[in-house]
């Protein structure tokens, strides 16, 4: 089994793209980001979810946030709220994997 382990990686090893690599252009290094995320896992509860809290979870940095909101009512005034700070949502809520009829006129 070990033999047959190295030839397979001498085999492959012998390999190559005949250009020595230029034919594609990778980058050297990992490009900037101006933040790297940050992610509150119930940082912020839907029931102190106004702007001052999301407030105070973007001064430690936080810039995203989960939480299980109550309803959709609430997730909708929780996104508003965060959405006067640089704190972007993903939200859980049970009303969401309802299905509901509408009944139209």
């Amino acid at each position: 089994m070990t033999a047959l382990i190295a030839g397979s990686l001498a085999a492959f090893a012998g390999c190559n793209d005949g250009d020595d690599g230029k034919s594609q252009k990778y980058p050297s290094q990992i490009p900037a980001a101006e933040k790297i995320p940050v992610v509150a896992w119930h940082g912020v509860r839907s029931s102190h979810g106004t702007v001052e809290r999301f407030q105070e979870a973007e001064q430690m940095g936080i810039t995203l946030n989960y939480s299980r909101m109550g309803n959709v009512e609430t997730a909708l005034k929780c996104l508003d709220n965060a959405a006067k700070t640089n704190i972007k949502l993903i939200v859980e809520c049970g009303e969401l994997y309802e299905e509901k009829s509408v009944s139209t006129p």
